[in-house]
């Protein structure tokens, strides 16, 4: 019988629930040094980042920005210490008592609206306990590779730490130095400075030449991919109906939300969130003897088309059962075409094939989805594909669009 792991193939960037292992770890580190460094506080809960983690608590007094670097520092201590480390299940009730005598009363909080006989999930570090979801990783050490990158006041006595963690320091070096270019490379910046749009109160703001992008790579896509009955999908809303009245007035007709910048790189980034995507979809349908032909035509233009526009696209497989056949096929028709791909077990009783391109800070973003099942469903997203240019190749993609 296939296996999951005998399907994997090498040079594939790291698996997700490594990263989240990781970053998770991290967090918990960082929670168990704000219990010591800043004793009293309330501790609010934290996780992973797009970048590393977080954690969030709540202390009445003011606290020095330097506090930052002295959480780093004892989060460091934890690890030289190799406190152990692992994850815990308890009943609501039982863990509700056992933060009551740690006077964690934010814990206690969030245990007082589950039911007394629900389970929850805790992490342990040496004698320190916080209520956190996992993955985590065997040992603190695993997740030495950090840094505290900023710490900053949410008003109100609620205080968020940030950082950084990678599977080693030369790799954490090297993200730290794309992160620093990030900075004035990332799709905002270049897409303001080539006027594709303005940015204003946390919106972006097509402009012409924006709208004109995307409407030539829509072009692009349809001349490229299927049979060219792709269309876009989704009725306008009511946002995008009001940016469209404010926008005439600047001499543009488009407005997408955005998240807010200063929350960038940190957060997915607007033009990569799902809700500010313009989808491309095109469904096929066909009988089981069709099916074959259509799907490998289809993964070969798919693979192609990304190929031709620069990027250096990888593969994720999902599926509820290795051994169905559409999932064989879709397999074989990838490999066949030399494509690096992985097996990830989905919960939806489906197979689907999903392209990923990384963008400036090296994180792999879902490009093209293709779902497998009556016929094929091919979907992508024009803004994602728009961002992922401008910051991997900016400087010729007014010359390959001629525009």
């Amino acid at each position: 019988m296939t296996s999951w792991r005998s399907v994997v193939r090498v040079n594939y960037i790291p698996t997700l629930e490594t990263i989240i292992q990781i970053r998770r770890t991290a967090a918990a580190i960082c929670s168990a040094a704000i219990s010591e460094m800043v004793p009293g506080s309330d501790l609010l809960g934290g996780g992973e980042t797009d970048t590393g983690f977080f954690y969030q608590f709540f202390f009445l007094d003011a606290l020095s920005t330097d506090i930052g670097k002295m959480l780093e520092e004892r989060m460091r201590q934890i690890v030289r210490e190799d406190r152990p480390i692992r994850q815990m299940e308890m009943v609501a009730f039982s863990a509700k008592e056992m933060f009551r005598k740690a006077h964690h009363a934010a814990a206690c909080d969030v245990l007082d609206e589950l039911n007394p006989k629900e389970i929850v999930s805790i992490v342990r570090i040496g004698q320190f306990a916080d209520l956190a979801e996992g993955p985590f990783c065997h040992s603190v050490r695993h997740a030495q590779a950090f840094q505290v990158t900023s710490f900053k006041s949410l008003g109100d006595g609620e205080y968020r730490v940030e950082g950084c963690v990678a599977q080693d320091k030369d790799e954490l070096k090297a993200f730290l130095r794309k992160m620093r270019r990030y900075e004035e490379e990332n799709h905002f910046v270049v897409g303001s400075n080539k006027k594709f749009w303005e940015i204003s109160s946390e919106r972006i703001l097509w402009l012409p030449r924006g709208l004109k992008m995307r409407e030539q790579l829509s072009a692009f896509f349809k001349q490229k991919i299927g049979s060219g009955s792709i269309e876009v999908q989704g009725k306008e809303t009511l946002v995008e109906q009001y940016g469209r009245k404010i926008a005439s007035q600047k001499g543009c007709c488009a407005l997408w939300l955005a998240g807010p910048r200063g929350q960038d790189p940190e957060g997915m980034g607007a033009l990569f969130e799902e809700t500010c995507q313009t989808w491309l979809q095109e469904k096929i349908y066909c009988n089981e003897k069709e099916m074959r032909k259509s799907l490998f035509s289809l993964l070969q233009s798919i693979q192609k088309t990304l190929i031709i526009l620069g990027f250096h696209p990888q593969v994720c497989l999902q599926a509820c059962r290795v051994g169905e056949k559409r999932v064989k096929t879709l397999e074989q028709g990838l490999l066949e075409l030399g494509v690096n791909v992985r097996l990830e077990p989905s919960e939806v009783n489906c197979a689907k094939a999903l392209w990923l391109v990384q963008d400036g800070l090296g994180r792999p973003r879902i490009v093209v989805e293709l779902e497998v099942g009556d016929g094929l469903n091919m979907k992508l997203g024009l803004e994602r594909i728009i961002a992922l240019l401008l910051e991997l190749r900016a400087e010729t993609l007014e010359q390959d669009f001629q525009f």
